[in-house]
């Protein structure tokens, strides 16, 4: 096998390789959501592909074992898509902290993803929270919590 082929391997792995993308949510079903991704597969070969629907991702919420921040998610939200290289079908029902083993050997798939509510802020939300630089938080632009 000569390097044009080994370099032509490698390209096709990678066509089904995902590690993140922008989505929208199509779909709620408590803490899972369905997402369309919101760019294209671009193929080596020229072709543009449109990835299909992918369901039942768990919708990630920032927190840690002592506070969380819960977001009312609706259809036509962004997120962020993240794709796990190790199969995450088990850890989906483990606790915070408790280890899986995977299922299978495959890495980096469609399914082995989360969601993360995640805006560009291009458009304007209902309500919001700003932190500044002296550590001013300022709810919905009117009230104002000084440190």
């Amino acid at each position: 096998m000569n390097d044009a082929d080994i370099y032509e391997l490698i390209e096709r792995r990678l066509e089904s390789f995902w590690t993140a993308a922008p989505a929208t949510v199509t779909k709620i079903n408590g803490d899972f959501v369905s997402v369309t991704l919101s760019t294209k597969m671009k193929m080596t070969n020229g072709f543009v592909l449109s990835v299909p629907e992918i369901e039942n991702v768990p919708l990630m919420k920032l927190g840690c074992a002592s506070f969380s921040i819960t977001l009312p998610i609706k259809i036509g939200d962004p997120v962020i898509v993240i794709f796990f290289s190790s199969d995450s079908s088990k850890w989906e029902n483990k606790k915070d902290g408790e280890v899986s083993e995977p299922i299978s050997a495959r890495r980096n798939e469609l399914e082995y993803s989360v969601a993360i509510p995640l805006s560009r802020g291009l458009s304007e939300p209902s309500g919001s929270i700003v932190v500044s630089n002296d550590g001013t938080v300022k709810i919905n632009n009117h009230l104002e919590i000084k440190p």
